[in-house]
């Protein structure tokens, strides 16, 4: 008989808690890898509750933006394992925003390099949706001396309120990454008669 095998998208989740789903030991929302900037007021994961609109498009949580006079607010990722990415490599942030109000606000993709390559920036304003909205934008990677990759989300909305959930960011080597050794072994044979 013939074994069924799960089909999964191609690359690599670089991210962590992406639906903002994940519990500590009292049943309570964890941000983290997530970090919230100095300014957070109201911002934090919400989860569904029974007898109320449910806040997470998959999931029980997702992380919801309040705005207010002032805002400056953020929520960052920093992705942890930064060796795997090289040059041609792509790299696709995407998620979904549920947003009534028009928001002020941005998701960043950030690539610095260590050397003098120009940083890498992805930059999606965010707009009012109907329900959950998919948003996603790529990047291809210029260099392979990579010192740090992030993703934001920025907002400065004064008024209204806007939720963020399954957010990604996809890793798919480039064709630089799949070359044989062979193929690139061959010219350098040739060359030492």
């Amino acid at each position: 008989s013939a074994t069924a095998t799960a089909t999964a998208t191609p690359g690599v989740e670089l991210l962590s808690n992406t639906g903002f789903d994940e519990l500590n030991a009292e049943n309570k929302p964890v941000t983290a890898p997530w970090t919230l900037g100095a300014t957070n007021v109201g911002d934090k994961v919400k989860c569904n509750k029974a007898g109320k609109p449910e806040v997470a498009l998959s999931g029980t949580c997702a992380f919801r933006f309040k705005g207010s006079v002032g805002e400056a607010s953020s929520v960052t990722q920093p992705v942890s394992s930064i060796t795997t990415i090289s040059t041609g490599d792509t790299l696709t942030l995407s998620f979904f925003a549920n947003a009534e109000a028009a928001p002020v606000a941005k998701a960043k993709l950030r690539v610095k390099y260590s050397d003098t390559t120009p940083k890498g920036k992805v930059n999606i304003d965010l707009t009012i949706t109907t329900g959950y909205t998919p948003f996603s934008q790529s990047y291809t990677v210029v260099g392979d001396a990579i010192a740090s990759v992030k993703v934001k989300f920025s907002n400065s909305s004064t008024a209204g309120k806007f939720y963020i959930d399954d957010v990604s960011l996809l890793l798919v080597e480039g064709a630089a990454a799949t070359a044989t050794p062979t193929s690139t072994a061959a010219p350098r044979l040739n060359t030492q008669g």
